[in-house]
């Protein structure tokens, strides 16, 4: 009697045993990627949203958030995060390059939504993300860029991050309007949306949207972000969502970060000779762009 009660006490602690080595398994961090992953599965694909600075880039975060509240998707925003870090942030040439660094921790395939993005990134597998571009005309961006970088930007949190950029600003309202946009011209838009229109080729799934469609169709654009999205919105939410764009000022007003909004400034702001040689240079690139008005999704043709 003696040993059959061993021997059934001896089972009954392997069995408690195996219960408690199980039940630590599924508290583990390793149970727990699993049901995260299982989770995932049930999602939408994440989605990118690829923009420029003044191509109302912090507005249609807002589209993304109303998405989120009607949908499984969560609202990623690394670009405002690491901006507010300041000098926090240190030991990377560019935020891009932390991004790509450590893509594999950042980025999730599923039931995400990562905006803005104003610059190229790459890393492996982004290509199977949904990917949105929003685009303006390169000749505006120049303009409107001069104004917020030389003088309505805000600065950044940290005093070494703000010295930087108060230099910057500096070296740019120097610089005056005309000889910023032909130095910005070559070293940044037209290399960025040569980039821009290399990665949208290699995208599984993808949209291209133009600031000048958001201007002349603002509930239409909301409807296609939506749709790309995969995300029905209720007509009071796409209601509200217009009612916030206000995407065109009434007066231009330089000293506010949301001066202007119109298309064609460059004309006017401009000289005669910087707008041809912005033109020459810009000229492939937008023809490259408008090109993609073939997928029947998209609203791309710039207004010239």
């Amino acid at each position: 009697m003696t040993s059959m009660l061993r021997i059934n006490g001896l089972a009954f602690l392997k069995r408690i045993h195996r219960q408690l080595k199980y039940s630590k398994l599924l508290r583990s961090s390793d149970a727990k990627n699993i049901r995260v992953a299982i989770d995932d599965n049930s999602k939408e694909t994440s989605v990118i949203f690829f923009t420029t600075h003044k191509c109302a880039s912090s507005y249609v975060p807002s589209i993304f958030h109303e998405c989120c509240k009607y949908s499984g998707y969560r609202a990623v925003d690394y670009a405002s995060v690491i901006w507010a870090l300041g000098d926090k942030f240190i030991g990377y040439d560019s935020y891009e390059s932390f991004l790509e660094e450590n893509y594999d921790s950042l980025y999730r395939l599923k039931g995400k939504i990562y905006s803005p993005q104003r610059k190229p990134i790459k890393f492996a597998g982004i290509n199977s993300f949904k990917q949105l571009y929003f685009l303006r005309d390169p000749r505006d961006v120049l303009v409107s860029s001069f104004y917020s970088f030389s003088k309505t930007h805000t600065v950044p949190e940290g005093s070494s991050s703000a010295a930087v950029f108060r230099d910057r600003r500096r070296e740019i309202y120097n610089l005056g309007i005309n000889d910023y946009a032909l130095s910005a011209a070559t070293e940044w838009l037209v290399p960025m949306y040569e980039e821009y229109f290399e990665s949208y080729k290699s995208a599984h799934d993808k949209l291209y949207l133009s600031y000048d469609y958001y201007l002349k169709d603002t509930a239409g654009f909301i409807g296609k972000v939506c749709s790309f999205v995969g995300v029905n919105l209720p007509e009071h939410a796409i209601k509200s969502l217009v009612s916030l764009a206000s995407p065109v000022q009434s007066h231009v007003n330089s000293d506010r970060h949301q001066r202007s909004g119109k298309s064609a400034q460059w004309r006017n702001e401009l000289d005669e000779d910087v707008q041809n040689i912005l033109t020459d240079q810009f000229a492939s690139i937008m023809q490259k762009w408008d090109s993609v008005a073939a997928d029947p999704r998209s609203e791309s043709a710039f207004d010239n």
